[in-house]
């Protein structure tokens, strides 16, 4: 599959570089098919930064055509980082104090 170009008006803004496997939560959608979006789950958790200007592992530009919706099994290992099970929803509780 050849990877469309990214749109002219976003040049100046990183592109996020996708890794099978990662799970990305979108914050913004063009009508052109480009994603705005943040890495929210990567099966290699210390994954090192690219180093390449207008490159980025964590969050940028993409296009949602290369990406799926997530299977149950990788929603099950990101509830597993969260804490797992029940965990996970304390997790997101607000403190006691």
């Amino acid at each position: 599959m050849q990877v469309p170009l990214k749109p002219a008006e976003l040049h100046k803004e990183d592109a996020l570089l996708l890794r099978k496997g990662q799970l990305v939560q979108c914050s913004k959608q063009r009508p052109d098919g480009w994603a705005f979006g943040s890495v929210i789950y990567d099966e290699q958790p210390d994954r090192p930064p690219v180093g390449v200007d207008g490159l980025s592992t964590q969050a940028g530009w993409f296009p949602i055509e290369l990406t799926t919706h997530p299977t149950p099994a990788q929603l099950q290992k990101l509830q597993s980082v969260l804490g797992g099970g029940d965990g996970a929803n304390e997790a997101l509780l607000p403190p006691s104090t």
